[in-house]
């Protein structure tokens, strides 16, 4: 349980600068660790108690409540489902969840992005209480018409509250510039095809599909920020959405089923039809550092590049196996290689920080 789990990466990135925090995070750790082992999946008084003696110690009110949100979203994540999750998984879903609802925007395509990723919560949430109509036909079309229309009316009362509106928006998306942007990122998406019928090692074909997402965010970035978060926002959405919809109705709508066939033609064995997290995985790992960080490309160069080569290498040439994982040397190597060029091709930078993302990769079983 303790590599599987994902316990090391949790270890990990529960460290904080503030003590306190840190012993909060391993406090709501333990207990998290503690429930799903005994299957009982309830907040429980202990989380309550101790988020309530934070508070005491942490004047930060505001801190203790972000934590606790994310305590509470990865007990929901856990509880809803069960096993097919891990512990570090379901913890940095709930991150990336609040972290989104943090996320503020000052221009309008930035707003923009923002209310979109609020509303894939709601979304998702939407789903799960439509899931719940015994008429599986019309829970299924009934909730993908309340999606359209509540999508459509919070995007348009909330544009037109801090004075823009859909007809300023049909304006933006009118010039040269986002006309450039949409067709170069098409065009680009239109790769997908004859990946599809590549006929090599899957694993190849898989990181195939990661370095076509390289280059869009490239791309993109090089054209506009502020269009690359609103097309990553608007994904995250489709992603999760379609994942629920998909698993909600799995058993009761051709389309699902369907698209159960085509996504596992490109999934490995920590997927099934019960869970396809692979693409989700991908495209809120290389978001991240879009919405974040002074380096928006740092997320596809970890995920795009370094893990799709060391992938590649271990899968093909790698002979020096780590201990506790399925990982080798050779692999990890082409991770922190290919992670230090790609910067220095396209940033001009060495930057030898990428050793961390690669010993991480090499030692732990995520």
């Amino acid at each position: 349980m303790f590599y599987q789990e994902g316990l090391p990466e949790l270890a990990l990135i529960s460290l904080d600068k503030e003590p306190m925090l840190t012993l909060y995070r391993f406090g709501m750790g333990y207990l998290m660790i503690d429930e799903k082992k005994n299957q009982s999946f309830t907040l429980g008084i202990r989380l309550i108690l101790l988020t309530s003696l934070m508070a005491f110690l942490t004047p930060d009110y505001r801190l203790v409540v972000s934590e606790f949100v994310v305590f509470f979203l990865q007990n929901l994540i856990i509880k809803t489902y069960r096993d097919k999750f891990t512990i570090c998984e379901s913890y940095l879903l709930a991150s990336f969840l609040l972290d989104y609802f943090k996320f503020k925007g000052v221009e309008m395509f930035e707003y923009l992005a923002r209310i979109v990723l609020l509303l894939t919560v709601v979304s998702i949430f939407i789903i799960h209480l439509m899931n719940k109509i015994k008429s599986r036909q019309f829970a299924f079309w009934g909730t993908f018409m309340l999606l359209l229309k509540i999508n459509f009316f919070v995007i348009k009362f909330l544009l037109e509250a801090r004075g823009d509106s859909i007809a300023k928006l049909a304006g933006e998306i009118m010039t040269p510039n986002f006309g450039k942007y949409f067709f170069t990122q098409l065009f680009l998406t239109l790769l997908i095809i004859p990946i599809q019928y590549f006929n090599g090692p899957k694993i190849i074909q898989r990181k195939l599909f990661h370095f076509q997402i390289v280059l869009i965010l490239y791309t993109g970035l090089q054209i506009n920020l502020l269009y690359t978060q609103l097309a990553l926002a608007t994904f995250i959405w489709l992603f999760l959405v379609t994942e629920c919809l998909r698993q909600c109705y799995l058993n009761e709508i051709y389309a699902c089923q369907w698209l159960t066939v085509r996504l596992l033609q490109y999934c490995d064995d920590r997927d099934n039809a019960q869970l396809i997290k692979t693409h989700f995985y991908l495209i809120m790992g290389v978001s991240h550092s879009v919405f974040y960080s002074n380096n928006p490309l740092s997320g596809a160069i970890v995920l795009g590049i370094g893990d799709s080569f060391a992938a590649i290498v271990g899968s093909q040439i790698g002979r020096i196996k780590i201990k506790w994982t399925k990982k080798t040397l050779e692999g990890s190597v082409a991770f922190f290689l290919s992670c230090m060029l790609f910067e220095y091709v396209v940033n001009d930078q060495i930057r030898f920080i990428y050793i961390i993302p690669a010993i991480i990769e090499a030692v732990t079983y995520q």
